[in-house]
């Protein structure tokens, strides 16, 4: 690499000096992009009222590090992080082609106290939400993982201590997994990339299970199957634009229910167990009783949506469309067919949290910052630049407490001060 170009990248971070203590170049780089999260972290603390709950180191022997994903799944925090090398460092090391996004990390992070529980190296990027189950004194997360289904032995790996978790069984599907997996009674159920639904034994014994695929939709499956606790059936969304049924124990997946276009977000189950919501960039709502599997509604909201409700209340939610506006919608009145929308604020991006303590959420705005949006008339204020943070999570329930990570590879969990 020229010369010239390390001075200009470390210029870019202000940073003047080749090198000291031993660090390269891009160790500085990343050290940098740290010291300036971390700030900003402060600087949200304090506007906010916040305390740090704990933060957590989970970059691996790689240089470069990017949390693509995190995932809340009963009380532990799962971060999906990829190799991915900037052009920098890219032209220094000669690196091209596949080798630049070569290792899948999975680190399995207590939410409540920030201890790694374990981490595992995958030969694909995890996507898609795992599934959690308790059965028989066992604790098992099933992810899918390229075209597998995986299932790791939880408390072995709490029990032992293990940096690596022992995975208990790995079955192959032989087909594009494109969802994450469903857990109803001794099956376990995916969608895949061929639009089926298919129905895996919970064993995942390939020497005596076979993957049993339902009928086909027009398209992908786009949605986790989600089978409501009232419902005899799973829910999905396909590709094609239109929204499936498949009966619990069934192969057969039901003709189009309803046409919903794009729906780049999972579905929604409302705290009634029954009603279904899908978020679409069609620009509906749509509410579905899974009992039955009809439409209830549908609501007109002129742009399209990006993310699933967000619960504030029984019956209101916040909603994000592709034009970066919060909306508080209320659903008894879209049910009354009378105006749902009750307000509407421009230039957020994403809802990360609500309040314990006062009526409102704290969010991501589109330029970069976190700012508080009162829940009675949707005004904006103390907005705070994160333009140095991601979020990734998002609708956890976990009400006073937001997640914040950097590229550099690490997590915070801050919580509102009131809630220790």
């Amino acid at each position: 690499m020229k010369q010239w170009k390390i001075l200009w990248l470390l210029w870019s971070v202000g940073i003047f000096s080749a090198c000291a203590d031993g660090v390269g170049e891009l160790g500085f780089y990343q050290h940098a992009r740290i010291e300036r999260a971390e700030e900003q972290i402060q600087l949200i603390q304090a506007k906010f009222d916040l305390r740090e709950d704990w933060n957590v180191d989970v970059s691996s022997e790689a240089e470069n590090q990017v949390i693509r994903r995190l995932f809340l799944v009963e009380g532990t925090l799962y971060a999906s992080q990829t190799e991915a090398f900037d052009e920098a460092y890219q032209e220094a090391e000669g690196l091209t082609g596949s080798a630049l996004d070569s290792a899948y990390w999975l680190y399995a992070v207590d939410a409540g106290s920030g201890a790694i529980r374990w981490l595992h190296r995958f030969d694909w990027e995890i996507r898609y939400p795992p599934a959690y189950e308790f059965f028989d004194g066992t604790e098992t997360l099933y992810l899918t993982v390229g075209s597998e289904l995986i299932a790791v032995d939880l408390v072995g790996s709490a029990r032992k201590g293990l940096e690596k978790p022992p995975v208990k069984r790995t079955f192959n599907v032989n087909r594009s997994l494109s969802t994450g997996p469903c857990i109803v009674r001794d099956s376990v159920y995916v969608g895949a990339s061929d639009g089926r639904i298919y129905t895996v034994p919970k064993a995942l014994d390939p020497s005596n299970n076979v993957a049993l695929p339902s009928s086909s939709a027009a398209g992908a499956i786009a949605t986790t199957p989600v089978q409501p606790a009232q419902s005899s059936s799973l829910l999905v969304a396909s590709e094609d634009g239109n929204l499936y049924f498949q009966l619990i124990g069934s192969r057969s997946l039901s003709k189009p229910i309803l046409p919903v276009g794009p729906v780049v977000s999972e579905l929604y189950v409302d705290r009634d167990k029954r009603t279904v919501y899908v978020a679409s960039a069609d620009a509906h709502l749509y509410a579905i009783d899974s009992i039955v599997n009809l439409p209830l509604w549908s609501y007109d909201l002129g742009i399209g949506l990006v993310a699933p409700p967000y619960e504030y209340r029984p019956d209101r939610f916040l909603l994000v469309n592709e034009a970066n506006e919060l909306i508080l919608f209320d659903a008894a009145r879209a049910r009354e067919k009378k105006k749902a929308v009750l307000w509407t604020t421009r230039n957020v991006k994403q809802v990360l949290a609500l309040s314990r303590n006062r009526d409102g959420a704290y969010v991501a705005t589109a330029d970069g910052k976190i700012a508080w949006v009162q829940a009675t008339d949707g005004k904006m204020t103390d907005a705070v630049d994160a333009s140095d943070l991601d979020i990734h999570l998002t609708n956890t329930g976990a009400h006073g407490r937001l997640y914040f990570t950097c590229a550099a590879g690490k997590i915070w969990s801050l919580v509102e001060k009131s809630n220790d």
